[in-house]
């Protein structure tokens, strides 16, 4: 249950740095290079931690 909970964590903490790509234009800079490479980041590592889980689950 954990390993569950730490993953929808990260997918809200991805989504809201996607928002910042679309809505942070007033607050940083560059937002859409921090909101899609952070997104992209945070997703990458959700799903390599999916992938963990399965398999330590099949074992």
């Amino acid at each position: 249950m954990k390993n569950k909970s730490i993953n929808i964590v990260l997918l809200f903490i991805s989504l809201a740095v996607l928002l910042l790509a679309f809505t942070g234009k007033d607050l940083i800079e560059y937002h859409a290079v921090i909101g899609w490479g952070g997104f992209i980041v945070l997703t990458s590592i959700n799903i390599v931690l999916l992938i963990k889980n399965r398999c330590t689950e099949d074992a």
